[in-house]
C-alpha cells in the first residue's frame, strides 16, 4: 500500500503523528512531506520513508501533477498546526489519494471529501474561535460578495441589461 503523511503542523505534533501512523500502517510504503525546519527533527521517526519537502520546487502545478502521479492509496494530513496558512492542505485534497484522511489538533481522524464539505467544516467552525477578528469579518465579507453580493449585483443591473438588449443594432448605443 502507498501512504502518504503531510506533516504540516509543529515539531512535536508531527512527530507524534509519524510514530502514530507508522505504527497504524507498518507495511506501508510511506512518503513524509515535511517542513524544512522540522527534518531534521523528524528523520529518526522516518527511516524507510520517501522525505520530501512539503514547498513545491518549481511550478504548484508540477507539484500536484507529482502527487497525482503516485497515486496514493491513503494520505493522512494534519489539520491544524498555527496561525499561518499551510498549503499542503489544499494539495492534500488534490493529490487523489483514494483516503484522505485529516487530523485535527486532538488526534482526531476523518475522512475528508470534496463533496461532503462538512466533514472538515466541523474544524474550520472550532478554528473560527482561535483566528483574529479581522480575519474573521474579512472572511465574511468575502461570503456575501460571493453569494449575497452577486446576486444583488445582477438584480440592480437586470434592468439596464434589458434596455441594452433592445437597442436597435445598426445604431450605435446612447452617449452619456
Amino acid at each position: 500500500m502507498k501512504a502518504a503523511m503531510m506533516l504540516t503542523t509543529d515539531g512535536d505534533n508531527a512527530l507524534a503523528m509519524a510514530v502514530r501512523l507508522r505504527a497504524g500502517l507498518p507495511n506501508a510504503q510511506w512518503t513524509a512531506f515535511v517542513c524544512d525546519e522540522n527534518r531534521e527533527r523528524l528523520l529518526p521517526a522516518l527511516v524507510g520513508c520517501v522525505i520530501r519537502s512539503d514547498k513545491p520546487r518549481g511550478s504548484k502545478l508540477a507539484f500536484l501533477r507529482g502527487l497525482r502521479a503516485q497515486a496514493f492509496e491513503v494520505a493522512f494530513v494534519a489539520w491544524h498546526g498555527g496561525e499561518r496558512p499551510q498549503p499542503l492542505k489544499l494539495a492534500a485534497l488534490a493529490c487523489g489519494a483514494k483516503d484522505l484522511v485529516a487530523i485535527d489538533d486532538s488526534g482526531r481522524e476523518f475522512a475528508v471529501r470534496w463533496w461532503a464539505p462538512w466533514t472538515f467544516a466541523e474544524h474550520a467552525v472550532r478554528r473560527l474561535g482561535q483566528t483574529r477578528v479581522l480575519r474573521a469579518l474579512r472572511l465574511c465579507a468575502t461570503l456575501y460578495r460571493v453569494t449575497v453580493g452577486r446576486l444583488v449585483q445582477l438584480v440592480m443591473l437586470a434592468p439596464l441589461a434589458h434596455q441594452i438588449s433592445r437597442w436597435p443594432r445598426s445604431t450605435p448605443p446612447p452617449r452619456h
